[in-house]
């Protein structure tokens, strides 16, 4: 195990500055894991490394500390970065906002040069599995994901989904084979939705501003759809009243505001119900913002004329 030590413990500052080719160095070319560990005054990071192939590698952090801790990461290279919160919360500080990662949230964050701020809490146990997956050649695919983050679930097994590759040796060809095509399914399976929410109409006698303010809207929901603004909050980034909002959106979605945002959660969640087995119906439901496993019942059904449990009997 390799140990990081920017200064002596009783030296380290309140904001530890790290940067990308240090992390880069310390990814191993060679296949396997790279363990390492940072020693600080409040406690101790500690973090496995991979790459799987060119262009995608894994980060495996694990942080316990006695008092709260900010790094800063510095000009991270052009990536996609798909992100699992296996247990507490972090904060990531970001060009354009925060991203709050939480055990059970899965959130798909880009990166372009622009340092992140992560701040980690004292008194619990932060552990996130990163995908990262250079933009090289996933040109169509970073254009799909766009520019700001995106919350993709939420209180869903987590480790469920990451658990083989979390733990998967990585010590020979096939086996990183194998992981590679796993976090190619795992990114293609995540995006999916984003693909089937991005039709839009917007030359159905919209004027240039209303255009630009029902994307903008379209681009605020996208980021998080579990944790919404108010159709006020909306309107007001919009630049319009909410009734002029919701009558722009549904001349170029064919729904108000509020159905289009259910309808995305219902594509994903029946996706979820298809192709996910190892989640319960339940896990799905609180997954996709639903309140309670009867609310997206009656939605499910309401939508696709059957229930999710015989939605997943079918497939």
């Amino acid at each position: 195990m390799s140990a990081i030590r920017p200064r002596p413990a009783s030296d380290v500052p309140e904001l530890w500055r790290v940067g990308a080719p240090q992390l880069d160095a310390l990814t191993p070319r060679d296949g396997g894991w790279r363990r390492s560990r940072v020693r600080l005054a409040g406690g101790e990071a500690c973090f496995r490394l991979a790459r799987v192939a060119e262009g995608i590698a894994f980060t495996h952090s694990r942080i316990a500390l006695r008092r709260p801790l900010s790094t800063l990461i510095e000009a991270p290279p052009p990536s996609l970065m798909l992100a699992f919160g296996l247990s507490g919360v972090s904060r990531f500080q970001r060009p354009g906002g925060t991203v709050r990662i939480a055990a059970g949230d899965v959130w798909l964050l880009p990166a372009d040069h622009a340092p992140v701020e992560r701040s980690t809490p004292s008194d619990e146990v932060v552990e996130i599995f990163l995908l990262r997956f250079a933009t090289t050649g996933l040109e169509d695919v970073a254009a799909l994901a766009g520019q700001g983050p995106r919350r993709l679930a939420r209180a869903l097994s987590t480790r469920a989904w990451v658990g083989e590759l979390v733990a998967a040796p990585l010590d020979s060809p096939l086996a990183r084979l194998r992981a590679q095509g796993r976090a190619l399914d795992l990114l293609g399976r995540w995006l999916e939705p984003l693909a089937e929410s991005a039709s839009v109409t917007l030359d159905a006698g919209l004027t240039r501003a209303e255009r630009r303010g029902v994307a903008r809207v379209v681009e605020r929901l996208r980021q998080d759809p579990f944790a919404p603004p108010t159709l006020a909050a909306l309107a007001a980034e919009a630049g319009m009243s909410h009734s002029r909002l919701n009558r722009c959106f549904r001349r170029a979605h064919g729904q108000t505001v509020f159905s289009w945002l259910r309808e995305q959660r219902l594509l994903r969640a029946r996706r979820l119900v298809r192709e996910s087995p190892e989640l319960s119906l339940t896990e799905i439901a609180l997954g996709c913002g639903f309140s309670s496993a009867s609310h997206f019942s009656a939605s499910f059904r309401a939508r696709f004329g059957e229930t999710p449990g015989a939605c997943r009997r079918e497939c």
